[in-house]
């Protein structure tokens, strides 16, 4: 938990403080104003309880960048103070951060129909500069083993992270070499770069029976499995909307430490939930030291949406749910006035917080199929690999690499063809999908587009067979907090030719074909359009090659959109329907905004304002820009037991409304005649 000043306190204590927030990219501060959509922050300690992770944070964000263009792997820091008007000024507390992160993706955001200039930013905290080799040369590569301390200094050093004050690292235990070497024959081979940073600091983790976090303020923290209960710590201002709390966990009665699938060490019994974890220099002190740590510790897992929370709490506190003490597992925060997260203590989740690995996640993997190459079952011919995996390898990786063989030469890049049906129980990570059909229960994407473009483009272009096909391009692109209904609509040069332009993923690479799409012997899928070679899709890459996939220029007209917009108190985001592409300073659209306490519906008008319905929680309907009545000729007043007509001119009409008008004999009533028909009388009073 951060360390705050009293005023942070005491404005925290009183309901009616507001929380302020701004961001700082490459040292540009941005406020609430410039982000079309809030930070969202998300870390993650496990899946379920465990003990050496090296767990990474991440945050989303959606900026106006204001011209100003951040360096590579700027740096980001979000911040939130409070603010309390009273005494006829406003008391402010310091900022705090909420975390520090790096641009690891940016690309404009071509969907917000609001604000062109929007900026969707993706980051990562310094845990992704753990993924080097932990030796590299010089002398700090010899002098081994190394105390725990002596090895997170040098990782602190290498890496420009400092560790935080509440964190100490064992001068005690030792970290034996982790670095290259050769395996295999004789003339060695196969050879291993040698354990990642954020392996080996996982390692440590583990000898100190908790995991490593980068703090808000971007510093390393050993954040044990149990947690370490202060008076101050017990109460982090949680204000939860929806809880739901899980059984408790059998208590931990033992601690095991493996290497390869072997046990090294161990403390404590078998009887209820023994704690595992992969450390190939754990000892039986070191299993000790972590049993009396987190012996008898009873976990309880719970989940809340939409808590208001302190903005003081960090990853790994110690909270108290409904009187149960648990810690904070899981903290999704979305940095804005609402300071609003989704906070947990996960049981059985599926959770995947870390980066791909990139020193030694696949070295391991292959050098354990190495050594089970003829357990395995591996037939290898010249032109095609056959694997038949009848058994895990020893350390439980899934992880695997594929190459095909062509000839004498390796490719980088192949097809595997499966006939029948694909089970996937984990994640699924592609660069491109391609499918004829799909029935989908459940879908977690970033983006959703269903433009037609390059299946436009291609008839009467790659495939000269038919003609071309320059109708509109009429789509829903979902990304973001906006659902829009979007026509594109080819664009011609002065010679009435269509313009074309090359493709571009969301990342603004170009993309090509991976094999020439109008080459002998190319089909064209009758469903989708695309190009088939031997039956099976010519894949799209943004490798450049010969074959550019070419589009026509659309110009793009937002006809409709559902989005969350933040209302003008700033205090709830609230649906808003937007119907019509209007014109370009937003006018002649229709929208429709369910508001906290009502709802509109309001049409922008081109000269002459807003107009609206508004139905209101009171019961009353207020109505906005109706006609007024500038001119009544009533010339035509007929006399009494006679017919006649009066005329109406209504604000904005050119053509004026006519009644009929009959009045009784003894003139004791008035009927009127509406142009459609209808009649309505008035009685007068009589001498």
């Amino acid at each position: 938990m951060h360390s705050v000043s009293d005023t942070f306190r005491r404005l925290w204590a009183d309901p009616a403080h507001r929380i302020e927030t701004k961001m700082s990219i490459d040292g540009v501060e941005y406020t609430q104003v410039d982000m079309a959509e809030s930070p969202k922050t998300t870390t993650s300690l496990y899946e379920t309880p465990s003990i050496g992770n090296c767990v990474s944070g991440m945050i989303t964000a959606s900026v106006r960048l204001n011209g100003n263009t951040p360096d590579r792997m700027g740096e980001i820091v979000p911040m939130i103070r409070l603010a309390l008007d009273e005494n006829g000024a406003t008391t402010y507390s310091e900022w705090i951060n909420k975390g520090k992160f790096y641009i690891d993706t940016r690309k404009k955001n071509y969907a917000t129909s609001v604000d062109r200039e929007v900026t969707d930013i993706e980051g990562y905290d310094g845990m992704l500069q753990l993924e080097q080799p932990m030796v590299t040369t010089g002398p700090w590569s010899s002098q081994w083993p190394k105390t725990c301390a002596e090895v997170m200094a040098e990782i602190s050093r290498r890496t420009g992270i400092d560790i935080d004050s509440n964190t100490d690292f064992s001068d005690t235990f030792w970290v034996q070499y982790p670095g290259a070497y050769n395996y295999g024959d004789s003339t060695g081979a196969v050879y291993d770069t040698g354990m990642s940073m954020r392996k080996v600091a996982g390692y440590i983790a583990a000898m100190h029976g908790g995991n490593l976090i980068i703090t808000d303020d971007g510093k390393f923290r050993l954040v044990p499995l149990a947690p370490v209960v202060a008076p101050t710590d017990a109460n982090v201002g949680l204000q939860m909307q929806q809880l739901n709390m899980g059984e408790p966990f059998d208590a931990i009665t033992g601690v095991r430490f493996t290497n390869a699938g072997v046990v090294v060490a161990s403390a404590g019994t078998e009887t209820g939930r023994v704690i595992e974890a992969e450390c190939p220099w754990a000892t039986a002190e070191v299993a000790q030291y972590v049993y009396q740590r987190i012996g008898g510790y009873i976990y309880r897992p719970f989940e809340s949406t939409t808590t208001y929370i302190n903005p003081a709490v960090e990853l790994g506190d110690a909270v108290t749910v409904n009187g149960t003490v648990s810690v904070i597992g899981t903290y999704d925060l979305v940095v804005d006035t609402l300071c609003a997260a989704d906070v947990s203590a996960p049981g059985e989740l599926e959770i995947d917080h870390e980066y791909p690995y990139s020193a030694d996640g696949l070295t391991n993997a292959m050098r354990d199929a190495v050594t089970e190459i003829y357990k395995s079952g591996i037939a290898v011919g010249l032109d095609s690999i056959d694997i038949r995996v009848e058994q895990t390898f020893r350390d439980g990786q899934s992880i695997a690499s594929i190459q095909l063989k062509t000839g004498d030469t390796w490719q980088e890049k192949g097809q595997i063809t499966v006939t029948g049906n694909v089970n996937i129980s984990g994640t699924l990570s592609a660069e491109a999908l391609y499918a004829a059909l799909g029935d989908i229960a459940d879908l977690t994407v970033d983006r959703l587009s269903t433009s037609r473009r390059i299946a436009k483009y291609i008839p009467g272009n790659v495939n000269t067979s038919v003609g071309k096909d320059l109708t509109d391009d009429n789509y829903i692109n979902i990304s973001s907090q906006y659902s829009e209904w979007i026509t594109g609509v080819v664009q011609y040069d002065s010679s009435n030719n269509p313009l074309e332009e090359q493709a571009v993923d969301p990342n603004n690479y170009p993309i090509y074909w991976e094999k020439d799409p109008s080459a002998s012997g190319v089909t064209y899928d009758p469903v989708t359009g695309y190009p088939r070679y031997n039956g099976a899709p010519i894949f799209t890459t943004t490798t450049a090659t010969q074959w550019p996939v070419m589009v026509y220029q659309y110009a793009e007209l937002v006809k409709g959109s559902i989005s969350f917009e933040l209302n003008e108190a700033g205090t709830a985001y609230e649906p808003v329907v937007t119907l019509g592409a209007g014109d370009e300073v937003g006018r002649s659209k229709g929208y429709i905004r369910k508001t906290t306490d009502g709802l509109s519906v309001s049409y922008q008008t081109f000269n002459k304002g807003t107009t609206s319905v508004d139905f209101t929680n009171d019961g009353y309907v207020d109505i906005y820009g109706l006609r007024r009545t500038i001119g009544l000729d009533c010339t035509g007043w007929p006399a009494a037991g006679e017919s006649g007509t009066i005329y109406e001119t209504l604000e904005g009409m050119t053509d004026v409304i006519a009644y009929g008008v009959e009045v009784s004999a003894n003139e004791d009533t008035v009927q009127f005649t509406y142009p459609d028909g209808e009649t309505f009388a008035v009685s007068l009073p009589t001498d």
